[in-house]
Formats: structure tokens, C-alpha cells, sequence
């Protein structure tokens, strides 16, 4: 049996990166297209790794 209380979520509300695992307030993530969750920090090591890879000029796939 699930319990729902009809709460909406708010920013202080605890969750988990869903890339590191890492636990963070959903104010403190952002809502990938595919409903996931991932960290600012997460989102900050994706952008410069393709940052870097842009430089080297070879291709990143996206995990």
C-alpha cells in the first residue's frame, strides 16, 4: 500500500542526484528531459568535460 499526502514538493525537499548519488534539496538540482534529477555539480562536470573535449576537437558521447 502506497501513502500520498498531496503535498507538492518544495526547494528544501531532500533528493538524490541521480548521476552521483549524491544528497541535495531539489533547489539544488535540475530536471533533466527524461524526469531525472541531476546536481549543479554533475551538470558543471558534463559541461566542461564537453568544454574540453570540444578543444581536443574529438567527440563525447553524452551518458
Amino acid at each position: 500500500m502506497n501513502l500520498t499526502l498531496d503535498l507538492a514538493p518544495y526547494v528544501t525537499d531532500i533528493t538524490a542526484c541521480q548521476r552521483c548519488r549524491r544528497t541535495v534539496t531539489l533547489g539544488d538540482t535540475v530536471r533533466c528531459t527524461d524526469g531525472f534529477r541531476v546536481c549543479f555539480e554533475c551538470v558543471l562536470e558534463a559541461v566542461e568535460e564537453h568544454h574540453l573535449a570540444a578543444v581536443a576537437d574529438r567527440y563525447l558521447p553524452v551518458p
